[in-house]
């Protein structure tokens, strides 16, 4: 059996000796290798070190090994563990056998023990890339001697210079060190070997975010998420770092974004748009059409307290884009309730509601099913055109998704909303939720605890929309609105009316064309949200139990902070008169509406605030 080592520091690192002094390695050699009273053949030649062992060192049969190997690879060390230790009694030149026990007591937490078996291996075979990796792991997370560990690593780099899992071994070392730019590079070298690793993508996230490269911290953050299991602890960490980056980057982009998209359209439809910060709006952006309101210009209004609303704004300039490309092509189509499909949605239920949550509810599955078409084609426009848009899409989206999650799973809206409703929203819901992942990865399907064919039917209507998104033409939004609502068997709850025949007034009465503008109208500004509902239950029930001055001195001490402005997307809202509870901007603003309904009921009309019929329903829902 003959043994190479290459004479270099690392050589005489691994027989324990402090300096380089062949004098000191050929004695220290020599004894290792001989076992009793054979001693090894010990040469010296163009910078190796050559080991012969006598005869007699030769291992014996592997019976015993691979039956120990077999009982790793089903779990069972314990057992294992016995026969590695009598194998190596009778075998100690195996060098795998080292390794593998030397493996098993550091699973056990045994890591001194598990370094000198390593040790062993290693002198055995040099280039037993599975013990060097694991004594430079050892090293660096259990002995913080990071310094002593790289060069493991390196060793193994070059046993195995294509091996992507030992580049990311070296990167994270060096980032323990600070060395951040050396890492960066080995990062980059390892993405070269395996570009869908994602640990490495997340390590690229982390520098550039240190190097303040906002946007190239988010986007290798978006991979990790993309190249990783929902189960991995890597997805969790790369979607909170995408969230962070998020975050901060959304504070730094100017109107120009925005400002350029209403331009060309002005220019390319000859029309007047104006957008307008307007804080009392309830949601972060609505398109309010010049025919509507009997007036020249189309306005976006927005909320400037909402981080995301250059997102949002593109969003409803994308929608207008859509309705002046269907007009300019007579395509364009009038959503339209009227006296019967409403009663058509009224026989769907199986059991009476109050009239204010029924219409609460028929106008927010309408919105639902007029909105959801052009809002997926919006939202991949957005994507593939507005990069530098995209962190304020992830963050807008992110929410969308968990708004839809709490609608779809909550116990009190699923005992007090109607099945065929539920179901129809959880559809629509999905399918959002499939775009997004798409776009960034995050998966979020599981989390509605929907049917199989409600995700089924989902996951259709997506691939139908992927059909369409690439070659878009005018008013193809219309046609999935159609097909989709057809196939839910929705289709009779709105109208849709052609706008040339509307204007000639062949298809709608007077009746019809006043429902359809305030049906429009309403939609784009308000919708029934919900995750508002939820909120509003919970304070229903918890200020059941406090007294009418509490109860007042809450709803003032949350109009102050209404003052200053509550988005409804930002996290971590405290108020002193309800110390216990950290709130979200909209769980606090249904706190807002519910005290002032319960203390000052004849103010509610000066929040502001459209949650009507959601509080009628959430008014149903605590009663149960």
């Amino acid at each position: 059996m003959q043994i190479i080592h290459l004479i270099d520091p690392f050589l005489f690192e691994l027989f324990g000796l402090s300096d380089t002094n062949l004098e000191k390695l050929v004695p220290a050699v020599t004894t290792f290798y001989t076992i009793g009273q054979l001693a090894p053949k010990v040469t010296i030649r163009d910078n190796l070190l050559i080991v012969e062992l006598a005869d007699g060192h030769t291992a014996s049969s592997n019976d015993e090994f691979e039956r120990a190997i077999d009982l790793c690879n089903s779990g069972q060390f314990t057992k294992a563990k016995p026969l590695l230790t009598a194998y190596l009694k009778a075998n100690p030149t195996h060098s795998e056998a080292n390794r593998v026990l030397g493996q098993i007591y550091s699973d056990e937490g045994d890591q001194e023990k598990a370094q000198d078996f390593l040790i062993e291996a290693l002198k055995w075979d040099p280039k037993n890339k599975s013990a060097l990796v694991m004594m430079g792991n050892i090293l660096s997370n259990y002995r913080k001697d990071i310094a002593t560990s790289q060069k493991y690593f390196e060793q193994a780099r070059k046993v195995s210079p294509n091996d992507h899992l030992i580049l990311n071994n070296m990167g994270g070392n060096l980032l323990k060190l600070g060395k951040w730019q050396q890492a960066k590079d080995i990062f980059w070298d390892a993405i070269k070997l395996k570009d869908d690793y994602p640990n490495t993508h997340y390590a690229l996230a982390l520098i550039a975010k240190e190097e303040s490269d906002l946007n190239s911290a988010f986007f290798s953050a978006i991979q990790a998420i993309k190249f990783s299991r929902k189960a991995d602890p890597i997805y969790g960490q790369a979607l909170q770092l995408a969230i962070d980056i998020s975050r901060e980057l959304v504070n730094n982009l100017g109107g120009g974004v925005y400002d350029s998209l209403a331009q060309q359209l002005r220019n390319e439809f000859r029309v007047k748009i104006d957008i307008v910060n307007d804080d009392s709006i309830g949601s972060p952006a609505i398109l309010q059409l010049a025919e509507l309101y009997n007036r020249e210009q189309h306005v976006i209004r927005y909320k400037e307290a909402i981080p995301t609303h250059a997102h949002w704004i593109v969003h409803e300039l994308t929608v207008l884009q859509y309705i002046l490309q269907a007009k300019a092509e007579g395509k364009n189509l009038r959503f339209a309730v009227t006296s019967e499909t409403q009663a058509n949605f009224k026989n769907k239920l199986t059991s009476p509601l109050p009239e204010q949550a029924m219409q609460a509810l028929y106008q927010g599955l309408n919105q639902q099913i007029f909105n959801t078409p052009a809002a997926l084609f919006a939202e991949h426009d957005i994507f593939n055109e507005f990069a530098e848009l995209r962190p304020h899409q992830f963050l807008s989206l992110l929410a969308n998704v968990q708004e839809g999650i709490a609608a779809s799973t909550d116990e009190r809206i699923l005992q007090s909303v109607p099945e065929f409703v539920l179901r129809v929203n959880r559809i629509y819901n999905i399918l959002k939720a499939f775009q997004f992942q798409e776009f960034y990865g995050v998966d979020m399907i599981s989390d509605f605890h929907a049917r199989k064919d409600e995700i089924s039917k989902a996951y259709d209507m997506f691939r139908e929309f992927t059909e369409y998104r690439d070659e878009k033409n005018a008013g193809d939004e219309y046609k999935l609105l159609e097909g989709w609502a057809s196939q839910l068997q929705i289709n009779d709850l709105f109208i849709l009316i052609a706008e040339s025949e509307s204007r000639e007034g062949r298809r709608e009465s007077g009746h019809q064309a006043a429902q359809m503008a305030q049906f429009q109208e309403s939609a784009a500004e308000a919708g029934f949200n919900m995750a508002v509902t939820m909120y509003m239950v919970d304070a229903l029930e918890y200020f059941s139990a406090k007294s009418h001055e509490h109860i007042k001195k809450t709803a003032l001490e949350i109009a102050m902070l209404g003052m200053q402005g509550i988005q409804p997307d930002k996290q971590g809202y405290k108020i002193r008169a309800v110390p216990e509870k950290t709130f979200s901007g909209y769980h606090l603003l249904a706190y807002y509406y519910v005290t002032f309904a319960l203390a000052f009921p004849g103010m509610l009309n000066q929040l502001g605030l459209p949650y009507d019929g959601e509080y009628a329903m959430a008014l149903k829902m605590a009663r149960k």
